[in-house]
Protein backbone atom coordinates (compact mmCIF):
# COMPACT_ATOMS: atom_id res chain seq x y z
CA UNK A 1 0.00 0.00 0.00
CA UNK A 2 2.77 2.42 0.93
CA UNK A 3 4.66 1.55 -2.24
CA UNK A 4 1.56 2.36 -4.29
CA UNK A 5 0.97 5.66 -2.48
CA UNK A 6 4.51 6.82 -3.05
CA UNK A 7 4.68 5.52 -6.62
CA UNK A 8 1.57 7.54 -7.51
CA UNK A 9 2.94 10.75 -6.02
CA UNK A 10 1.14 10.93 -2.68
CA UNK A 11 2.92 12.54 0.27
CA UNK A 12 5.36 15.42 0.70
CA UNK A 13 8.68 13.90 -0.35
CA UNK A 14 11.67 15.15 -2.27
CA UNK A 15 12.07 13.19 -5.51
CA UNK A 16 15.35 11.70 -4.28
CA UNK A 17 13.84 10.62 -0.93
CA UNK A 18 10.79 9.13 -2.64
CA UNK A 19 12.99 7.12 -5.01
CA UNK A 20 15.18 5.87 -2.13
CA UNK A 21 12.16 4.65 -0.13
CA UNK A 22 10.73 2.85 -3.16
CA UNK A 23 14.13 1.29 -3.80
CA UNK A 24 14.38 0.09 -0.17
CA UNK A 25 10.93 -1.50 -0.36
CA UNK A 26 11.74 -3.20 -3.65
CA UNK A 27 15.29 -4.32 -3.00
CA UNK A 28 15.43 -4.78 0.79
CA UNK A 29 12.04 -5.16 2.50
CA UNK A 30 10.27 -7.44 0.03
CA UNK A 31 13.24 -9.82 -0.50
CA UNK A 32 13.76 -10.00 3.29
CA UNK A 33 10.11 -10.86 3.81
CA UNK A 34 10.33 -13.64 1.21
CA UNK A 35 13.52 -14.98 2.78
CA UNK A 36 11.97 -15.08 6.26
CA UNK A 37 9.00 -16.98 4.85
CA UNK A 38 11.34 -19.59 3.37
CA UNK A 39 13.42 -19.86 6.57
CA UNK A 40 10.26 -20.20 8.66
CA UNK A 41 8.82 -22.91 6.39
CA UNK A 42 12.09 -24.84 6.51
CA UNK A 43 12.19 -24.61 10.33
CA UNK A 44 8.64 -25.80 10.89
CA UNK A 45 8.90 -28.53 8.24
CA UNK A 46 12.00 -29.82 10.04
CA UNK A 47 10.15 -29.86 13.38
CA UNK A 48 7.15 -31.63 11.81
CA UNK A 49 9.36 -34.32 10.26
CA UNK A 50 10.98 -34.96 13.63
CA UNK A 51 7.57 -35.51 15.28
CA UNK A 52 5.56 -37.26 12.56
CA UNK A 53 7.26 -40.29 11.06
CA UNK A 54 4.24 -41.96 9.45
CA UNK A 55 4.01 -41.78 5.67
CA UNK A 56 1.40 -40.65 4.89
CA UNK A 57 0.99 -38.84 8.22
CA UNK A 58 -1.97 -39.92 10.36
CA UNK A 59 -4.40 -37.30 11.62
CA UNK A 60 -3.79 -36.31 15.22
CA UNK A 61 -1.67 -34.18 17.51
CA UNK A 62 2.00 -34.92 18.11
CA UNK A 63 4.03 -33.31 20.89
CA UNK A 64 7.62 -33.45 22.09
CA UNK A 65 8.82 -31.92 25.33
CA UNK A 66 12.32 -30.45 25.14
CA UNK A 67 14.24 -31.75 28.13
CA UNK A 68 17.95 -32.19 28.70
CA UNK A 69 18.14 -35.35 26.58
CA UNK A 70 16.29 -33.81 23.63
CA UNK A 71 18.28 -30.56 23.87
CA UNK A 72 21.54 -32.51 23.49
CA UNK A 73 20.42 -34.41 20.39
CA UNK A 74 21.83 -33.74 16.93
CA UNK A 75 18.34 -33.21 15.51
CA UNK A 76 17.60 -30.50 18.07
CA UNK A 77 20.87 -28.74 17.23
CA UNK A 78 19.80 -28.61 13.58
CA UNK A 79 16.40 -27.17 14.56
CA UNK A 80 18.05 -24.72 16.96
CA UNK A 81 20.41 -23.44 14.26
CA UNK A 82 17.48 -22.83 11.91
CA UNK A 83 15.50 -21.14 14.69
CA UNK A 84 18.35 -18.74 15.48
CA UNK A 85 18.65 -17.92 11.80
CA UNK A 86 14.93 -17.07 11.78
CA UNK A 87 15.47 -14.93 14.89
CA UNK A 88 18.37 -13.01 13.35
CA UNK A 89 16.57 -12.34 10.07
CA UNK A 90 13.39 -11.34 11.95
CA UNK A 91 15.36 -8.90 14.07
CA UNK A 92 16.97 -7.43 10.96
CA UNK A 93 13.65 -7.04 9.13
CA UNK A 94 12.00 -5.53 12.22
CA UNK A 95 14.73 -2.90 12.38
CA UNK A 96 14.32 -2.15 8.67
CA UNK A 97 10.55 -1.77 9.07
CA UNK A 98 11.06 0.74 11.89
CA UNK A 99 13.41 2.75 9.70
CA UNK A 100 10.94 2.58 6.82
CA UNK A 101 8.08 3.79 9.04
CA UNK A 102 10.17 6.72 10.21
CA UNK A 103 11.11 7.75 6.66
CA UNK A 104 7.55 7.41 5.37
CA UNK A 105 6.14 9.20 8.42
CA UNK A 106 8.40 12.20 7.89
CA UNK A 107 6.82 12.91 4.52
CA UNK A 108 3.24 11.85 5.22
CA UNK A 109 0.67 14.54 4.33
CA UNK A 110 -0.95 16.57 7.10
CA UNK A 111 -4.38 16.97 5.46
CA UNK A 112 -6.90 14.63 7.12
CA UNK A 113 -8.21 13.18 3.86
CA UNK A 114 -4.70 12.25 2.74
CA UNK A 115 -3.23 11.52 6.17
CA UNK A 116 -5.54 8.57 6.82
CA UNK A 117 -4.23 6.86 3.68
CA UNK A 118 -0.82 6.68 5.34
CA UNK A 119 -1.91 6.18 8.96
CA UNK A 120 -3.46 2.74 8.48
CA UNK A 121 -0.57 1.04 6.61
CA UNK A 122 1.99 2.71 8.90
CA UNK A 123 0.15 1.37 11.95
CA UNK A 124 0.11 -2.10 10.40
CA UNK A 125 3.85 -1.94 9.65
CA UNK A 126 4.53 -0.88 13.24
CA UNK A 127 2.50 -3.88 14.44
CA UNK A 128 4.46 -6.21 12.14
CA UNK A 129 7.71 -4.82 13.54
CA UNK A 130 6.48 -5.48 17.09
CA UNK A 131 5.41 -8.98 16.08
CA UNK A 132 8.88 -9.70 14.74
CA UNK A 133 10.32 -8.62 18.10
CA UNK A 134 7.95 -11.05 19.83
CA UNK A 135 9.15 -13.84 17.55
CA UNK A 136 12.75 -13.09 18.55
CA UNK A 137 11.82 -13.20 22.25
CA UNK A 138 9.93 -16.48 21.80
CA UNK A 139 12.87 -18.10 20.02
CA UNK A 140 15.29 -16.93 22.72
CA UNK A 141 12.96 -18.20 25.47
CA UNK A 142 12.76 -21.71 24.05
CA UNK A 143 16.02 -22.27 22.22
CA UNK A 144 18.11 -20.22 24.62
CA UNK A 145 16.87 -22.06 27.70
CA UNK A 146 19.11 -24.17 29.90
CA UNK A 147 17.21 -27.46 30.15
CA UNK A 148 18.45 -28.47 33.60
CA UNK A 149 15.17 -28.98 35.46
CA UNK A 150 15.21 -25.54 37.09
CA UNK A 151 13.69 -23.67 34.16
CA UNK A 152 10.40 -21.96 35.15
CA UNK A 153 9.05 -22.80 31.69
CA UNK A 154 8.18 -26.04 29.94
CA UNK A 155 9.17 -26.06 26.27
CA UNK A 156 7.70 -28.28 23.57
CA UNK A 157 6.97 -28.73 19.88
CA UNK A 158 3.47 -29.48 18.58
CA UNK A 159 2.43 -30.74 15.16
CA UNK A 160 -1.26 -31.20 14.35
CA UNK A 161 -2.16 -33.23 11.27
CA UNK A 162 -5.57 -32.51 9.77
CA UNK A 163 -7.14 -33.18 6.43
CA UNK A 164 -6.76 -29.46 5.70
CA UNK A 165 -3.00 -29.51 6.33
CA UNK A 166 -0.15 -29.89 8.80
CA UNK A 167 0.27 -27.19 11.46
CA UNK A 168 3.39 -26.92 13.61
CA UNK A 169 4.35 -24.65 16.51
CA UNK A 170 6.90 -24.38 19.27
CA UNK A 171 5.71 -23.23 22.67
CA UNK A 172 7.02 -22.21 26.06
CA UNK A 173 4.60 -22.13 28.99
CA UNK A 174 5.16 -21.27 32.65
CA UNK A 175 5.07 -24.33 34.88
CA UNK A 176 3.59 -22.27 37.69
CA UNK A 177 1.34 -19.38 36.70
CA UNK A 178 0.68 -18.05 40.21
CA UNK A 179 3.84 -15.95 40.52
CA UNK A 180 3.54 -14.15 37.16
CA UNK A 181 -0.18 -13.61 37.78
CA UNK A 182 0.59 -11.90 41.08
CA UNK A 183 3.55 -9.94 39.69
CA UNK A 184 2.02 -8.73 36.44
CA UNK A 185 -1.70 -8.68 37.23
CA UNK A 186 -3.08 -8.81 40.75
CA UNK A 187 -0.38 -6.64 42.37
CA UNK A 188 -0.72 -3.91 39.73
CA UNK A 189 -4.46 -3.37 39.43
CA UNK A 190 -6.80 -2.12 42.17
CA UNK A 191 -9.65 -4.48 41.38
CA UNK A 192 -10.22 -7.62 39.33
CA UNK A 193 -13.44 -9.54 38.81
CA UNK A 194 -13.16 -13.16 37.67
CA UNK A 195 -16.45 -14.54 36.38
CA UNK A 196 -17.05 -17.93 34.78
CA UNK A 197 -19.34 -20.90 34.97
CA UNK A 198 -16.30 -23.18 35.34
CA UNK A 199 -14.19 -21.72 38.15
CA UNK A 200 -15.23 -24.09 40.93
CA UNK A 201 -14.63 -27.79 41.49
CA UNK A 202 -16.66 -29.78 44.03
CA UNK A 203 -18.45 -26.63 45.25
CA UNK A 204 -15.33 -24.55 46.04
CA UNK A 205 -12.68 -22.33 44.41
CA UNK A 206 -9.64 -23.87 46.11
CA UNK A 207 -8.03 -25.21 42.95
CA UNK A 208 -8.35 -22.10 40.79
CA UNK A 209 -7.25 -19.83 43.66
CA UNK A 210 -4.13 -21.91 44.15
CA UNK A 211 -3.33 -21.99 40.43
CA UNK A 212 -3.70 -18.21 40.04
CA UNK A 213 -1.98 -17.29 43.30
CA UNK A 214 -5.15 -15.90 44.85
CA UNK A 215 -4.48 -17.82 48.07
CA UNK A 216 -0.99 -16.33 48.39
CA UNK A 217 0.17 -14.39 51.45
CA UNK A 218 1.76 -11.90 49.03
CA UNK A 219 -1.66 -10.42 48.29
CA UNK A 220 -2.57 -7.50 50.54
CA UNK A 221 -6.30 -8.17 50.21
CA UNK A 222 -7.87 -11.60 50.28
CA UNK A 223 -10.34 -12.20 47.46
CA UNK A 224 -14.06 -12.25 48.02
CA UNK A 225 -15.84 -15.17 46.43
CA UNK A 226 -19.35 -16.27 45.65
CA UNK A 227 -21.16 -19.08 43.90
CA UNK A 228 -24.52 -18.20 42.39
CA UNK A 229 -27.36 -20.37 41.20
CA UNK A 230 -27.61 -21.08 37.50
CA UNK A 231 -30.55 -19.57 35.59
CA UNK A 232 -31.11 -23.04 34.13
CA UNK A 233 -33.28 -25.71 35.72
CA UNK A 234 -30.98 -28.69 35.20
CA UNK A 235 -33.31 -30.90 37.23
CA UNK A 236 -35.97 -30.46 34.54
CA UNK A 237 -33.92 -29.68 31.45
CA UNK A 238 -31.49 -32.58 31.37
CA UNK A 239 -30.53 -36.06 32.54
CA UNK A 240 -27.05 -37.46 33.10
CA UNK A 241 -26.67 -41.14 32.19
CA UNK A 242 -23.73 -43.26 33.41
CA UNK A 243 -23.84 -46.87 32.12
CA UNK A 244 -22.48 -49.48 34.53
CA UNK A 245 -21.96 -52.30 32.03
CA UNK A 246 -19.35 -50.79 29.70
CA UNK A 247 -15.66 -51.83 29.81
CA UNK A 248 -12.93 -49.66 31.28
CA UNK A 249 -11.77 -46.96 28.82
CA UNK A 250 -8.21 -48.30 29.09
CA UNK A 251 -9.32 -51.52 27.37
CA UNK A 252 -7.69 -51.63 23.90
CA UNK A 253 -11.04 -52.69 22.43
CA UNK A 254 -13.04 -49.99 24.22
CA UNK A 255 -14.01 -48.22 20.97
CA UNK A 256 -15.22 -51.51 19.49
CA UNK A 257 -17.28 -52.36 22.59
CA UNK A 258 -19.10 -49.03 22.66
CA UNK A 259 -19.84 -48.82 18.93
CA UNK A 260 -23.30 -50.42 19.08
CA UNK A 261 -24.33 -48.65 22.33
CA UNK A 262 -23.17 -45.35 20.83
CA UNK A 263 -25.40 -45.82 17.81
CA UNK A 264 -28.33 -46.66 20.11
CA UNK A 265 -27.74 -43.50 22.18
CA UNK A 266 -27.83 -41.37 19.03
CA UNK A 267 -30.96 -43.12 17.76
CA UNK A 268 -32.62 -42.47 21.15
CA UNK A 269 -32.48 -38.73 20.47
CA UNK A 270 -32.93 -39.10 16.71
CA UNK A 271 -29.62 -37.36 16.09
CA UNK A 272 -28.73 -33.89 17.29
CA UNK A 273 -25.69 -35.38 19.02
CA UNK A 274 -22.22 -34.11 19.87
CA UNK A 275 -19.74 -36.91 20.61
CA UNK A 276 -16.81 -35.54 22.62
CA UNK A 277 -13.63 -37.63 22.61
CA UNK A 278 -10.36 -37.12 24.44
CA UNK A 279 -8.07 -38.34 21.66
CA UNK A 280 -7.88 -38.40 17.89
CA UNK A 281 -7.54 -42.19 18.08
CA UNK A 282 -11.01 -42.62 19.60
CA UNK A 283 -12.39 -39.82 17.43
CA UNK A 284 -11.33 -41.54 14.22
CA UNK A 285 -12.26 -45.05 15.40
CA UNK A 286 -15.75 -44.14 16.56
CA UNK A 287 -16.48 -42.08 13.47
CA UNK A 288 -15.31 -44.93 11.24
CA UNK A 289 -17.32 -47.52 13.22
CA UNK A 290 -20.62 -45.61 13.34
CA UNK A 291 -20.92 -43.03 10.56
CA UNK A 292 -22.05 -45.39 7.77
CA UNK A 293 -24.74 -46.99 9.94
CA UNK A 294 -25.96 -43.59 11.14
CA UNK A 295 -26.04 -42.32 7.56
CA UNK A 296 -28.25 -45.27 6.62
CA UNK A 297 -30.63 -44.18 9.39
CA UNK A 298 -30.71 -40.72 7.81
CA UNK A 299 -28.21 -38.82 9.97
CA UNK A 300 -25.32 -36.89 8.47
CA UNK A 301 -22.07 -37.25 10.42
CA UNK A 302 -19.26 -34.72 10.66
CA UNK A 303 -15.78 -35.13 12.11
CA UNK A 304 -13.38 -32.56 13.50
CA UNK A 305 -10.43 -32.14 11.17
CA UNK A 306 -12.38 -32.70 7.96
CA UNK A 307 -13.44 -29.03 7.78
CA UNK A 308 -12.66 -25.82 9.61
CA UNK A 309 -14.25 -25.59 13.06
CA UNK A 310 -16.68 -22.77 12.24
CA UNK A 311 -17.82 -24.53 9.07
CA UNK A 312 -18.47 -27.78 10.96
CA UNK A 313 -20.53 -25.96 13.57
CA UNK A 314 -22.53 -24.12 10.91
CA UNK A 315 -23.38 -27.40 9.15
CA UNK A 316 -24.27 -29.03 12.46
CA UNK A 317 -26.60 -26.18 13.47
CA UNK A 318 -28.26 -25.91 10.08
CA UNK A 319 -28.95 -29.64 9.79
CA UNK A 320 -30.73 -29.95 13.14
CA UNK A 321 -30.37 -33.73 13.35
CA UNK A 322 -26.70 -34.28 12.52
CA UNK A 323 -23.99 -35.99 14.57
CA UNK A 324 -20.68 -34.23 15.22
CA UNK A 325 -17.60 -36.13 16.41
CA UNK A 326 -15.02 -33.87 18.02
CA UNK A 327 -12.19 -33.59 20.53
CA UNK A 328 -10.22 -31.10 22.61
CA UNK A 329 -11.15 -27.59 21.40
CA UNK A 330 -14.84 -28.53 21.06
CA UNK A 331 -15.05 -29.13 24.81
CA UNK A 332 -15.34 -25.36 25.23
CA UNK A 333 -16.51 -22.35 23.26
CA UNK A 334 -19.19 -24.27 21.34
CA UNK A 335 -22.57 -22.54 21.46
CA UNK A 336 -25.44 -24.46 19.85
CA UNK A 337 -28.70 -23.32 21.45
CA UNK A 338 -31.92 -25.08 20.56
CA UNK A 339 -32.67 -28.66 19.56
CA UNK A 340 -29.79 -29.03 17.07
CA UNK A 341 -27.77 -30.20 20.08
CA UNK A 342 -29.94 -32.33 22.35
CA UNK A 343 -27.65 -35.27 23.09
CA UNK A 344 -24.14 -34.83 24.47
CA UNK A 345 -22.00 -37.98 24.61
CA UNK A 346 -18.72 -37.80 26.55
CA UNK A 347 -16.63 -40.86 25.75
CA UNK A 348 -14.05 -40.60 28.57
CA UNK A 349 -13.24 -38.46 31.57
CA UNK A 350 -10.96 -35.78 30.12
CA UNK A 351 -7.75 -36.54 31.95
CA UNK A 352 -4.79 -35.08 30.07
CA UNK A 353 -2.49 -37.60 28.43
CA UNK A 354 0.40 -38.62 30.71
CA UNK A 355 2.73 -37.67 27.85
CA UNK A 356 1.38 -34.10 27.68
CA UNK A 357 4.45 -31.87 28.20
CA UNK A 358 2.69 -29.31 30.40
CA UNK A 359 1.07 -31.97 32.60
CA UNK A 360 4.37 -33.82 32.88
CA UNK A 361 6.29 -30.72 33.95
CA UNK A 362 3.67 -29.58 36.46
CA UNK A 363 3.42 -33.07 37.94
CA UNK A 364 7.19 -33.16 38.41
CA UNK A 365 7.14 -29.78 40.14
CA UNK A 366 4.34 -30.82 42.51
CA UNK A 367 5.97 -34.15 43.36
CA UNK A 368 9.29 -32.38 44.04
CA UNK A 369 7.51 -30.23 46.62
CA UNK A 370 5.99 -33.30 48.30
CA UNK A 371 2.46 -32.87 46.93
CA UNK A 372 0.07 -35.38 45.37
CA UNK A 373 0.04 -34.39 41.69
CA UNK A 374 -3.06 -36.42 40.85
CA UNK A 375 -5.26 -35.02 43.61
CA UNK A 376 -3.97 -31.46 43.45
CA UNK A 377 -3.69 -30.96 39.69
CA UNK A 378 -4.72 -33.77 37.34
CA UNK A 379 -8.09 -34.46 38.95
CA UNK A 380 -9.34 -30.86 39.37
CA UNK A 381 -8.15 -29.78 35.91
CA UNK A 382 -9.98 -32.76 34.40
CA UNK A 383 -13.09 -31.91 36.45
CA UNK A 384 -13.05 -28.36 35.08
CA UNK A 385 -12.78 -29.66 31.53
CA UNK A 386 -15.63 -32.12 32.12
CA UNK A 387 -17.71 -29.23 33.44
CA UNK A 388 -16.89 -27.22 30.31
CA UNK A 389 -17.88 -30.14 28.12
CA UNK A 390 -21.15 -30.61 30.01
CA UNK A 391 -21.87 -26.92 29.46
CA UNK A 392 -22.14 -27.41 25.69
CA UNK A 393 -25.65 -28.87 26.09
CA UNK A 394 -27.85 -26.40 27.97
CA UNK A 395 -27.43 -22.89 26.52
CA UNK A 396 -30.88 -21.39 27.13
CA UNK A 397 -33.79 -21.83 29.55
CA UNK A 398 -35.74 -23.72 26.89
CA UNK A 399 -33.02 -26.21 25.90
CA UNK A 400 -33.57 -29.87 26.75
CA UNK A 401 -31.25 -32.82 26.35
CA UNK A 402 -29.34 -35.79 27.69
CA UNK A 403 -25.71 -36.21 28.70
CA UNK A 404 -23.96 -39.57 28.55
CA UNK A 405 -20.61 -40.23 30.21
CA UNK A 406 -19.29 -43.59 29.02
CA UNK A 407 -16.53 -43.84 31.61
CA UNK A 408 -17.28 -46.33 34.38
CA UNK A 409 -14.57 -44.76 36.56
CA UNK A 410 -17.18 -42.15 37.39
CA UNK A 411 -18.86 -44.77 39.58
CA UNK A 412 -16.10 -47.31 40.29
CA UNK A 413 -13.34 -44.94 41.46
CA UNK A 414 -13.32 -42.94 44.68
CA UNK A 415 -12.73 -39.72 42.74
CA UNK A 416 -15.96 -40.21 40.79
CA UNK A 417 -17.86 -38.30 43.49
CA UNK A 418 -15.53 -35.32 43.00
CA UNK A 419 -16.41 -35.18 39.30
CA UNK A 420 -20.16 -35.51 39.91
CA UNK A 421 -20.07 -32.74 42.52
CA UNK A 422 -18.27 -30.48 40.04
CA UNK A 423 -21.06 -30.78 37.46
CA UNK A 424 -24.35 -28.86 37.29
CA UNK A 425 -27.09 -30.45 39.43
CA UNK A 426 -28.63 -32.71 36.80
CA UNK A 427 -30.31 -35.94 37.93
CA UNK A 428 -27.77 -38.77 37.63
CA UNK A 429 -29.05 -42.08 36.26
CA UNK A 430 -26.80 -45.12 36.78
CA UNK A 431 -27.64 -48.56 35.44
CA UNK A 432 -27.46 -51.08 32.64
CA UNK A 433 -27.30 -49.67 29.14
CA UNK A 434 -30.65 -51.08 27.97
CA UNK A 435 -32.48 -49.50 30.92
CA UNK A 436 -30.79 -46.12 30.44
CA UNK A 437 -31.63 -46.13 26.74
CA UNK A 438 -35.29 -46.61 27.57
CA UNK A 439 -35.14 -43.68 30.02
CA UNK A 440 -33.44 -41.52 27.38
CA UNK A 441 -36.09 -42.29 24.77
CA UNK A 442 -38.83 -41.43 27.24
CA UNK A 443 -37.11 -38.18 28.28
CA UNK A 444 -36.82 -36.95 24.69
CA UNK A 445 -40.37 -38.05 23.91
CA UNK A 446 -41.90 -36.44 27.03
CA UNK A 447 -40.36 -33.05 26.35
CA UNK A 448 -41.09 -33.10 22.66
CA UNK A 449 -37.45 -32.50 21.83
CA UNK A 450 -37.81 -34.85 18.87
Amino acid sequence: VIYGLLAFGHGNYQAEDRAKILQDINEVIIPARVEIGEISKDLFDTIARSLVTDDPPKQGEYRLRIGQKEANSQNYEIIKTKAFRLRDESKRLGSRLKTLCKKVGNGAPEEDSEKIRFDIPLTELTMYSARLEEICIAINTLFGAVHDGNDPFVHFFTTTVRRSGIFTSFQSMPIEVSKPMIEYCFSKIPCAVLVSGTLSTAHNFNFIKNRLGLDSDELETKPLEGRFASPFSYENQTRLFVPTDLPDPSDPLFAEYITTPLIEMILASKGGALVLCTSYVHLNQLYKNTSQTLFEYGFDCYKQGDLERHHLLDLFKEDGNAVLFATDSFWEGVDVPGSALRNLIIVKLPFASPSDPVLEARNERLKASGKNAFNEYQMPIAALKLKQGFGRLIRTKTDRGTVWILDRRLITKSYGKFFIESLPPAPVMRGKMHALLEMARKFHSDFGVI
